[in-house]
Parts: structure tokens; sequence; C-alpha cells
């Protein structure tokens, strides 16, 4: 891989789940949702029609705490292989 090429080809596209819906025609390819546990619906999901969608259900904590959702290692995992995969793909990943 030559040096750019990873900025060349992905776009980044980062919201909160408020603003979704704005983000029905951007032409993303793979949306990562990372939100709360409790969250039941994520509003405007549904409508975004991409490649591959990924839902992450964790608390934002650094260190254990209890009654929070810490990141587990597998998520963390498929999260690092996504990147991986999409290095040198021409994608538009949307993060919320």
């Amino acid at each position: 891989m030559t040096k750019g090429t990873f900025v060349d080809t992905t776009k980044f596209s980062i919201c909160g789940i408020k603003e979704l819906h704005q983000h029905t025609y951007t032409g993303a390819t793979h949306v990562l949702s990372f939100v709360d546990p409790d969250l039941q619906v994520i509003e405007g999901l549904a409508q975004i029609n991409c490649r591959e969608k990924l839902v992450f259900r964790f608390h934002d904590i650094i260190e254990p705490k209890l009654g929070y959702v810490h990141p587990p290692k597998n998520d963390m995992v498929e999260i690092i292989a996504l990147g991986e995969k999409l290095i040198c793909q021409k994608t538009h990943v949307l993060l919320h």
C-alpha cells in the first residue's frame, strides 16, 4: 500500500443518532453504530441502504464501572477486522 491510499479511498462521516436521517442518501457503504446497551431502537438506521451495518452496544467508559457494560474484546476484534478489510477499498463509513 502506498502512502495516502487509505485517505484517498475511504471517506468517514460521523454523526449523532438524531442526525442519522440526514445520511439516508449520502452513499454510506458501511455503518458502525456505537450505542448504549439499553437503547432499544436506533431511529433512522433502517432507512440507510448500505453494504454492512454493525451495531455495538456498550457504555462510553474507559475503566470498568459497576452497572456499566465495558466494550467487549470480541467487539474490538470485529471493529479492527472491518478496518483492515476496508483499508484499500473505496468506501464511505458512517460512524455514530
